[in-house]
């Protein structure tokens, strides 16, 4: 192994630390409904059963934060028609003229 392949493992070794020593003092309210959200949308990805992803919290204004994956879910569950050819943000808007 070269000395760059070293030097670059080391630099990535110590860039994962830090990713991870701030993420072990993120609290956890910052990082559980981002976790969950991604987490049910890589279930329905796999073609698995799984619930739409719960709303983040503070209404409207999540939705714009939402992937489209997770609007559409929503959207699915709301009944929706038109839901499978509308864009990330005409999702959104349906979702809030739904509320």
């Amino acid at each position: 192994m070269t000395s760059d392949a070293i030097t670059a493992i080391q630099q990535d070794h110590r860039l994962l630390e830090g990713l991870f020593e701030r993420l072990r003092n993120a609290a956890p309210d910052e990082r559980a409904p981002a976790f969950e959200r991604t987490r049910l949308a890589g279930l329905r990805a796999a073609g698995l059963d799984a619930p739409a992803a719960p709303p983040a919290q503070g209404g409207a204004d999540e939705l714009a934060e939402a992937t489209r994956d997770e609007l559409y879910e929503m959207a699915k569950e709301a009944d929706i028609p038109g839901r499978s050819s509308m864009k990330k943000d005409d999702l959104a808007e349906a979702l809030r003229e739904q509320t």
